[in-house]
């Protein structure tokens, strides 16, 4: 009897360490992509500051739209990547503004450090989706697995929290 006691004890054991195991795995995982953004993130900031020094040559340009990028990039930039969020957005838009009021401007449009920033900043902005889109994978399981029976037991037990999401706030 106290045989099977001990066998079943022991197995409830290595199935805690387990799930243990694995909650530290997926949050290791969150951290490790919650910095990959942060690179993407940090990559885009100094490509948009190469990309307002070219802009700026153009006397006649919107200095508002310019000024405004130029104060949330310098906002974001001191944030970490899920306090940014909101920041992020605001300059995606300033971007977007910034590509359109180019139009305006044939000589800067065709201006090769101009046009090859854009596609830079462009890319930026593709891996910066994929990014989140993986981080918020990897959010999501996690915050799955921790929310699960027995799981939960030993999450709590930690202190373990479920983590938030990465978003970019709309402007």
């Amino acid at each position: 009897m106290s045989t099977v006691l001990i066998i079943f004890c022991l197995v409830i054991l290595f199935y805690l360490i387990f799930i243990y195991n694995k909650i530290i795995y997926f949050k290791n995982l969150a951290k490790q992509a919650e910095a990959d953004i942060d690179v993407f993130l940090k990559k885009r900031h100094d490509l948009l500051g190469k990309l307002i020094d070219v802009v700026k040559g153009y006397s006649d340009f919107e200095k508002s739209t310019l000024k405004r990028i130029v104060e949330v990039r310098n906002l974001a930039f001191k944030q970490n990547v899920k306090n940014a969020g909101e920041l992020e957005g605001e300059i995606r838009e300033g971007i977007k503004s910034l590509f359109a009021l180019v139009e305006n401007y044939p000589d800067l449009k065709a201006n090769e450090n101009y046009l090859e920033l854009q596609k830079e900043i462009t890319d930026i902005e593709e891996d910066l989706q994929k990014a989140r889109r993986f981080y918020n994978g990897v959010v999501q399981s996690y915050n799955t697995f921790i929310e699960k029976f027995p799981n939960i037991i030993v999450a709590k037990v930690f202190n373990l929290k479920p983590l938030k999401y990465f978003d970019f706030k709309e402007a």
